[in-house]
C-alpha cells in the first residue's frame, strides 16, 4: 500500500466515479464519526476483559457474576491473535478506512491489503468491547449506550463496499470471490443445482412438506445455501424437524426453490447483489408463506438470520419482512417454554456449549441455548471460558475458510482447544451454528481430534420420547 497526502474531495477518482469522499459519505450516512475512536486499543490488547470485570457496573451490564480471572491474557480479536500486528485489528482497519476516505491510493492486487481487510471474520468481537461505543458502561447513567456514533462493524462493512465499488472483483481474494460467485450464479455454496436441496429429506426420512409444489404448513423451515447440500449437516436438519413435529407442527420447506442469503457476497463488499439476492428471497418466501398458510418462517442458518434482522446500516433487512421470522434456536426455546416439546429420555453425557458470533454475540441469542440444554434430562453442560459476548470466533464465517484456509484452521483448532480444556469425561462439542459446526467438524476430522461436534438440535432431539 502506498501512502500519499490526504486528497481533496474528488481526487483519486477512477473512471467509475468512486472516490475517498464517497467512503466518508457512506460512513457518515450511518451516523458514524470516523474520528470518534479513542485509540485506547481495547480491541487489540490482552487482559482487558479480565481487568474490566473488576468493575461492578461492567459485570452487571454484561451478565457476569464475578471477576473473570479466566479471561486474562485472552485476545479479543482472532486476527490480532494470529498476526500480532495492529493492522489486523479493528483499530488498524478503522485507520485504513480514514486513510482511504482521505485519498490513500491502494493496489487492489496487493496481498497485504487483501489480507488486512478480508481476514477479518466480521465476528463483532471488537464491536462488543469497544470503549468508544460502549464506554464500558460506567457512563450508562449519563448517556445512551451503545453510542451508535461509533460503529466499527458499520465501518468495516462500508470499507469493503467501497473497495468493491472502486476495484470490483479484483480486490477480493480468489477463494472468497469464488464462493460468492457460486452463490450468485447457482444459489448454493457448493455450486450444485438447487434441486439438490431435497436430497437430505429422503436420506434422513424427514417428514416435511415440499411447499414449492403444493401443500400447507405451520412452519416454513429455511435451510439457506449450505446446509441442504452438505451431508454432514443433514442429521441436524432432521433433528430440528423431529423437534418441531414433536410440538405438533407441520413443517414445510422450499425444496428446489430454496433461498440463499449469501453472507459471503456481503463479505466481498458486493452490497448491491447482496441486497438484490435477499430481497428476491424475501419475495419468494412471502409468496409461499402466504399461499401455504404459514404461521412463522424459521431459519436454521445463523448468517441468514443475521441478513434479515441486521439494521440497514449493516445492510440488513430489519423491519422489511412481511412475515413473522425467527431463528430455530429461540423458536425451539419458545416451544419448550410452552410445554409443547416433551423431553423425557435421559441423555447421560457431558457436553461443552460454544456460542456463535452471528447468533450469539451479534443477535444476542445467548440465554435460549442454555435454557434449552438445561431441560434435557441427564445432560451435563460445561461452559467454555470464552463464552457469551466474550466468545472466541472459530474462523468459520465471512468466506475466510475459502480465502485463508490456514488461518481459519488455526482459529478452529484454538476454539476446539478451548472446548477440550473444560470437559472432564465427555468429548462432545455443541454448537448453535450450522456454519460453525461444519467448520469445527472438518478441523477435528483433519487433525484426528477425538472431539465430536454436534448441533444443539441433535443433542436435544435425543431426549424425545
Amino acid at each position: 500500500m502506498s501512502r500519499r497526502r490526504p486528497a481533496r474531495a474528488g481526487n483519486g477518482r477512477r473512471a467509475g466515479g468512486v472516490s475517498g469522499a464517497d467512503l466518508r459519505r457512506e460512513i457518515e450516512a450511518k451516523g458514524i464519526n470516523l474520528f470518534e475512536c479513542y485509540t485506547c486499543r481495547l480491541c487489540t490488547e490482552e487482559m482487558q476483559r479480565g481487568i474490566l470485570t473488576l468493575t461492578e457496573p461492567y459485570r452487571k451490564a454484561f451478565g457476569e457474576a464475578e471477576w473473570r480471572r479466566d479471561l486474562f491474557n485472552e485476545p479479543v480479536c482472532p486476527t490480532w491473535d494470529y498476526y500480532r500486528h495492529e493492522a489486523y485489528t479493528a483499530y488498524g482497519r478503522a485507520l485504513l478506512a480514514r486513510d482511504l476516505a482521505d485519498g490513500l491510493a491502494v493496489d487492489p492486487a496487493d496481498p497485504r491489503l487483501r489480507e488486512v481487510v478480508y481476514t477479518c471474520l466480521l465476528c463483532t468481537g471488537c464491536q462488543e468491547l469497544c470503549f468508544s461505543r460502549n464506554r464500558v458502561p460506567l457512563m450508562k447513567p449519563f448517556m445512551e449506550l451503545p453510542r451508535e456514533v461509533w460503529d466499527i462493524h458499520g465501518i468495516l462493512l462500508a470499507e469493503r463496499k467501497w473497495l468493491f465499488e472502486r476495484h470490483g472483483w479484483a480486490a477480493v481474494p480468489e477463494g472468497l470471490a469464488a464462493l460468492a460467485q457460486r452463490i450468485l450464479q447457482s444459489g448454493t455454496a457448493t455450486g450444485e443445482p438447487r434441486r439438490g436441496a431435497t436430497r437430505w429429506i429422503e436420506a434422513t426420512g424427514s417428514e416435511v412438506v415440499d411447499l414449492s409444489r403444493a401443500g400447507r404448513a405451520d412452519v416454513l423451515l429455511l435451510l439457506d445455501a449450505q446446509a441442504p447440500y452438505e451431508r454432514a449437516l443433514w442429521p441436524a436438519l432432521a433433528a430440528m424437524v423431529r423437534l418441531l413435529r414433536a410440538a405438533g407442527l407441520v413443517v414445510g420447506v422450499l425444496g428446489a426453490e430454496e433461498i440463499a442469503t449469501g453472507l459471503a457476497v456481503l463479505a466481498c463488499g458486493d452490497v448491491q447483489d447482496y441486497l438484490r439476492l435477499n430481497h428476491e428471497a424475501v419475495r419468494r418466501v412471502a409468496q409461499v408463506a402466504d399461499r401455504a398458510g404459514v404461521g412463522c418462517v424459521v431459519t436454521v442458518d445463523d448468517t441468514g438470520y443475521l441478513a434479515w434482522t441486521a439494521p440497514a446500516k449493516h445492510y440488513g433487512l430489519a423491519g422489511d419482512l412481511p412475515f413473522p421470522f425467527a431463528h430455530a434456536v429461540p423458536f425451539l426455546h419458545s416451544l419448550l417454554e410452552e410445554g409443547r416439546v416433551p423431553l423425557v429420555r435421559p441423555v447421560e453425557m457431558e457436553v461443552v456449549l460454544l456460542d456463535s458470533c452471528h447468533l450469539g454475540r451479534y443477535s444476542k441469542v445467548l440465554d435460549a441455548p442454555r435454557r434449552i440444554l438445561a431441560r434435557v434430562p441427564g445432560l451435563r453442560v460445561q461452559e467454555a471460558h470464552l463464552r457469551r459476548e466474550y466468545l472466541y470466533c472459530c474462523g468459520a464465517a465471512a468466506g475466510v475458510p475459502e480465502a485463508y484456509p490456514a488461518q481459519a484452521a488455526w482459529w478452529g483448532r484454538k476454539r476446539l482447544g478451548q472446548a477440550r480444556e473444560v470437559l472432564h469425561t465427555g468429548r462432545t462439542v455443541v454448537t448453535t451454528s450450522l456454519v460453525c459446526g461444519a467448520h469445527l467438524r472438518r478441523i477435528a476430522a483433519g487433525t484426528g481430534d477425538a472431539l465430536e461436534v454436534r448441533d444443539l438440535a441433535e443433542v436435544v432431539a435425543a431426549a424425545l420420547a
